[in-house]
């Protein structure tokens, strides 16, 4: 008889054979798209990280545990994540190193040996005012002459004061950004021999909310007055604010008291770019005789207040 791996070999025996997962991947999120705004002391003492883990293809597998714990191999958190392979830790102190193991349960209750430890630190709480943490995140590169990661930052394009070795990490929180100011980012891969790849695309990100868009009005996606076209919300929003990725609502009403969200709407979907201004030109259904509309826009830094 074939014995499965992970189930028990025979109800008379106390001998288990156990199976190890192979691997444990980890990828940083957090309850702010990503990053955390330290501006807002509510959210940004608590995190979260996004755990996964090679699914165990043993037919007798019904599900997982998270065991975490702030010391290493001592877990006094146990999560049952039922059947799926990744899970969102919610609730993490910032500032704060975890120490993470996965095991697999058997439909007979059994549970694997843990895997390997991941251990991970979360963004330090910086102090509340003008400065903000942003958590980078990349593609690895698969090459195995690939060690680590080098993350460099500036306060120009292409020119960059600041560089952080982070190892084998593909996510990053890189803190003290001043509000108001934009930074550019650019990662490159260091490889066993101590050779340098060249630099990532470059990020650029504005540590601000985004301005509200300008000149918002009722039009047609007809350019001849002469012929009938969809009614559409137009708007402009200026191309040198595009750094602060914004995101656009338009949000309608039949009564001025409930209001229904259309979007989010980013600036790729925009119709016209010319060198000072974005234009957008956003189709409507018109439900009612009388219909209102409002326009803003948002960011992880926040939502400018409505016109």
């Amino acid at each position: 008889m074939q014995l499965n791996p992970i189930t028990h070999s025979n109800p008379t025996q106390k001998n288990y054979r156990k199976r190890t997962i192979a691997a444990l991947s980890l990828g940083a999120v957090s309850y702010l798209l990503g990053n955390v705004d330290t501006a807002n002391a509510s959210t940004a003492g608590l995190q979260a990280v996004e755990l996964g883990w090679d699914a165990v293809p043993e037919a007798g597998v019904v599900g997982y545990k998270i065991h975490v714990g702030t010391t290493s191999n001592q877990y006094t958190t146990v999560i049952d994540a039922g059947s799926v392979t990744s899970l969102v830790l919610p609730g993490l102190a910032a500032g704060s190193t975890f120490y993470v193991v996965v095991t697999a349960v058997a439909n007979t209750g059994l549970e694997s040996d843990f895997s390997s430890e991941v251990s991970f630190q979360t963004a330090p709480l910086l102090p509340p005012g003008g400065l903000h943490s942003l958590n980078l995140a990349w593609n690895p590169v698969s090459d195995s002459a690939v060690a680590g990661y080098r993350v460099q930052v500036g306060n120009s394009s292409r020119n960059y004061t600041s560089s952080y070795n982070v190892g084998s990490l593909t996510t990053f929180p890189v803190a003290n950004l001043e509000f108001g100011k934009t930074y550019y980012f650019v990662v490159s891969a260091i490889g066993t021999t101590g050779l340098e790849s060249e630099l990532s695309s470059e990020l650029a990100v504005k540590i601000a909310p985004p301005p509200l868009p300008g000149g918002v009005a009722m039009g047609s996606t007809s350019s001849d007055s002469s012929v009938p076209g969809v009614p559409c919300v137009k708007w402009k929003f200026p191309a040198s604010d595009l750094g602060s990725s914004p995101e656009f609502l338009v949000s309608m009403s039949s009564d001025l008291i409930h209001w229904v969200d259309a979007g989010p709407i980013s600036p790729n979907q925009s119709t016209v770019n010319t060198a000072g201004e974005v234009e957008f030109s956003w189709p409507i259904q018109v439900t009612s005789g009388k219909m209102f509309y409002r326009m803003t826009a948002r960011n992880w830094m926040g939502t400018p207040v409505l016109p």
